[in-house]
């Protein structure tokens, strides 16, 4: 615990001057700020700030309230729905909800996460004839249903969709391990869960992407609360950079964040090799990489998962992130 207060305050540290340097005005605002994220690694930024209290620090009287799902389509439900002012959320579940309102419902306010997803398939299959019409299963509506349905597609299969089974992640290895699923294209841990579990890796998704790089969550916020509390979004992007700072300074540390955070809310930790090889397929990043969502989003189009996709230029405001990062010396991203 030691090393990770260490950690912890020389993280700060690299934000000190973000928060002294910004001319943004002291948070007076009060209330509560209702943020989302799931158990995905990728949210890995999520369970840091709130574990290290980061989301707290620049909040002044407002209070947040974390909110866990177990899937990102229903984080986009309770985003239309009211129930949340900002989450940590994939891509394509992003611009969805973008969609689902006419001026947009929320906006892209920073990137959290890069790669972190797989095909993993039993033991046995090494291609993708033998998976044509097989039980697959992904996350629905969301950026690994893309992947997979896209990724099918390119490989010659006509009918992607078939055989496509949801189910949550509780279920995912015994399902693999009975033969119910031939495999599955998870984000981090299930995939590495599956792979514990003898299921093989047929695609890391990494590997379809230039430089690997494609983003996997991002943190939204919607544009009600962004018109209302542009202080409170201030201190929560605070937070996110505190928090992402952390995990690339103090890997190990932040392992054992996450995973006190875990125990936490749920009741249970990741075992030690599956927590490892989970955090080395994610880079965290500020920067949603904007090239990598307008891709995920056309291949969403193509597999009936959005409404087609000509621009997402409105979908961002990234112009408080890059403030702070100026501030603490960091280069600013761009969409």
């Amino acid at each position: 615990m030691r090393r990770v207060v260490a950690a912890a305050a020389a993280a700060a540290v690299l934000l000190a001057g973000c928060s002294s340097a910004s001319t943004t005005t002291q948070v007076r605002e009060t209330g509560t700020l209702r943020l989302g994220f799931t158990f995905s690694l990728a949210d890995a930024p999520a369970l840091t700030g709130l574990q290290m209290g980061y989301f707290g620090a620049d909040l002044g009287g407002v209070i947040v309230d974390p909110v866990p799902f177990t899937s990102n389509a229903a984080e986009v439900a309770a985003l239309e729905d009211g129930r949340l002012d900002a989450a940590y959320i994939d891509p394509v579940a992003a611009v969805t909800a973008w969609q689902s309102s006419p001026g947009g419902l929320i906006k892209i306010i920073a990137g959290a996460a890069s790669g972190g997803a797989e095909l993993v398939v039993r033991n046995g299959i090494t291609s993708a004839r033998q998976l044509a019409r097989a039980p697959l299963a992904a996350p629905a509506g969301g950026a690994q249903q893309t992947a997979l349905d896209t990724w099918l597609r390119q490989q010659g299969d006509s009918s992607p969709g078939a055989g496509r089974i949801t189910m949550t992640s509780a279920y995912l290895v015994q399902a693999l391990k009975s033969g119910h699923i031939a495999g599955a294209w998870e984000p981090a841990p299930q995939d590495a869960q599956m792979v514990a579990a003898g299921g093989r890796v047929l695609v890391n998704e990494a590997s379809l992407w230039p430089g690997g790089r494609f983003a996997t969550a991002v943190l939204v916020v919607t544009q009600r609360y962004l018109s209302a509390h542009p202080a409170t979004v201030t201190g929560l992007l605070k937070g996110q950079i505190q928090a992402e700072n952390f995990i690339t300074t103090a890997p190990a540390a932040a392992q054992a964040t996450v995973n006190q955070e875990l125990a936490a809310r749920q009741g249970s930790r990741l075992p030690a090799p599956v927590l490892a090889q989970s955090f080395a397929q994610i880079a965290f990043t500020d920067d949603p990489l904007a090239g990598s969502i307008t891709a995920e989003a056309r291949h969403a189009a193509s597999a009936g998962l959005l409404k087609p996709v000509q621009s997402l230029a409105g979908i961002y405001d990234l112009g408080t992130l890059n403030k702070l990062l100026r501030a603490a010396g960091q280069r600013p991203v761009s969409s």
